[in-house]
């Protein structure tokens, strides 16, 4: 599941570096389907961001629990 997650970010970053390019910018046609596709994913990418960064702080907070250091 989240190796499909993180395809659907890697399609959504895609869909934000084509929308850049001045071939698809001149094509409003093409732009605003580009866009419909990348609103659409849009809420999934969102939550799967949050969930990794709240991930990453957790195990980033459990190694400093287990650091003798901090203890």
């Amino acid at each position: 599941m989240l190796e499909k997650l993180r395809e659907i970010e890697e399609k959504f970053n895609s869909l934000e570096e084509r929308m850049q390019t001045p071939e698809v910018y001149t094509d409003p046609a093409l732009y605003a389907k580009l866009a419909k596709e990348q609103k659409e994913i849009a809420p999934v990418v969102e939550a799967y961001r949050k969930y990794t960064k709240l991930k990453n702080d957790a195990e980033g907070a459990l190694e400093l629990m287990n650091d003798p250091d901090f203890k």
